[in-house]
């Protein structure tokens, strides 16, 4: 009688696939739990930091007249001195009101610090929204850099690019930049994608005709066509600056002050023409940076001069998030 044959059992090579794979499961399904935990950490983070903020009157929508005649206030108030407590090296809050954007901003000692360090200065991939550390704190230099994670789920710069989506649906071409005793609002006048090393990513110490070719280039080159206002070298620009998709890409915003809404103990006063922002303000570490001097009173060369600014930047940013 012949014998039956015997079945083969799974083998040794099968089960170790079965067990890599099952590995692989759980660790990206580890990986994914966390990313969601430090996304609602972050978010509940800053939930509570705008707390600290509280929403003005809706007027009406912000126009060039409007600001021409002075006749204009920013969406929101912030209470600095509670932001201080929980973090000194705070320099200002940032409100875009088209595409929901709200947060401090914060200047460490380099370009790395709030990378992925949050406002409290816990780590959390999301970072903070900061300013270039070559930058002075108070917004007084030709070009300041602001960097910002482009998150998945939206926080931070993640919505920045929604600004070129929108095109002629936004509603304000203009975003705020609150400090201590001001609120500086920006009229944007270029959006586009730049490589990493851009000159758009150069500081400025002190200014001449260059920086206003600079500024005209900016904009001529912007994706979006924007309204180009009159630069000149009193002209105080800032860069909003987020990763893209790309690596070897970052999606820019660039406005440039417009005008300026001063505070004081007896009400507050309304300014256009928004090229000073010496008057309104004093830095929240106390190191007055204005007319191109230094914090140890030195003046800073006053040609314009290019800087590797986002490079310490671009070398930790290299994906979407």
């Amino acid at each position: 009688m012949a014998k039956r044959k015997a079945k083969k059992g799974i083998g040794p090579l099968l089960i170790l696939l079965i067990i890599i794979l099952l590995g692989i499961f759980l660790f990206s399904g580890y990986k994914l739990a966390s990313t969601m935990m430090e996304y609602r950490k972050s978010e509940a983070e800053y939930d509570d930091l705008r707390n600290l903020t509280e929403e003005g009157e809706k007027g009406d929508i912000l126009t060039a007249e409007a600001i021409a005649a002075g006749k204009f206030a920013c969406p929101i108030s912030v209470d600095f001195d509670a932001l201080k407590e929980i973090n000194d090296e705070v320099i200002g809050w940032i409100y875009i009101k088209d595409v929901d954007i709200s947060y401090p901003i914060v200047k460490g000692a380099d370009n790395d610090y709030y990378l992925h360090r949050t406002f409290r200065k816990t780590y959390n991939f999301a970072g903070s929204i900061f300013a270039d550390y070559e930058n002075a704190s108070d917004f007084s230099d030709p070009n300041t850099i602001l960097y910002g994670h482009n998150m998945k789920n939206d926080s931070m710069f993640g919505r920045l690019d929604e600004l070129v989506e929108k095109e002629q649906d936004v509603e304000e071409p203009y975003f705020w930049i609150l400090v201590p005793g001001a609120d500086y609002c920006y009229e944007m006048f270029d959006m586009q994608r730049v490589d990493p090393f851009d000159e758009i990513y150069t500081l400025f110490h002190g200014t001449d005709e260059t920086f206003v070719q600079y500024a005209e280039k900016c904009a001529a080159e912007s994706s979006v066509e924007l309204p180009v206002p009159q630069f000149s070298t009193d002209s105080r620009i800032i860069t909003l600056s987020t990763c893209t998709n790309d690596s070897k890409a970052r999606f820019v915003v660039q406005g440039v002050l417009a005008g300026v809404v001063r505070h004081s103990g007896n009400g507050t006063q309304s300014v256009s023409g928004g090229q000073d922002t010496s008057g309104g303000q004093d830095t929240l570490d106390g190191q007055d940076t204005l007319d191109g001097q230094n914090a140890a009173g030195q003046t800073e060369d006053s040609s314009a001069e290019s800087d590797s600014s986002a490079d310490e930047y671009s070398e930790f940013v290299t994906k979407n998030e």
